[in-house]
């Protein structure tokens, strides 16, 4: 494969790759919001980014890997041919991981963790432990045992 086919294919498979995640990006965030869920939106975006750097890890590879084809022309369409079908095998799996988390945070409730600041981090440094639940009206217990 000579060098313009080379850059036609990266530019065609990069080009590919770039609109299906902004379709998988989209396309999830609408579909998040219809189940109220508070980390939907973040989920969806490290679910696009996943996609988007496997699958341009995919065009990498496939650049470079000799498919035996005769011409110029069979080389870049086996290629994009099989980067269009490993494109709809990650499309397929995204939008999976998309719609169980959508139907876990139906079913369960947003993560009881999370706030509109944040996950809540104890006094220890352990992110996302609960809190220890106290009865109402009872009072912190001091930090340090009482002397004598």
């Amino acid at each position: 494969m000579g060098t313009d086919a080379y850059v036609v294919f990266l530019v065609l498979g990069v080009l590919l790759v770039v609109i299906d995640g902004q379709l998988i990006y989209r396309g999830g965030r609408k579909y998040m919001e219809s189940s109220d869920a508070g980390s939907g939106d973040s989920m969806v975006t490290l679910v696009s980014v996943l996609f988007h750097l496997a699958a341009l890890g995919i065009v990498a590879l496939l650049s470079v890997v000799n498919l035996g084809t005769n011409t110029t022309m069979t080389a870049v369409v086996s290629r994009l041919g099989i980067e269009l079908l490993v494109l709809a095998i990650a499309h397929g799996v995204a939008m999976t991981v998309i719609s169980r988390v959508r139907d876990a945070e139906i079913t369960h409730g947003p993560d009881p963790h999370e706030t509109a600041e944040g996950t809540f981090v104890n006094p220890t440094g352990d992110a996302g432990r609960e809190r220890p639940a106290r009865e109402p009206g009872e009072r912190k217990a001091p930090r340090h045992p009482p002397a004598g």
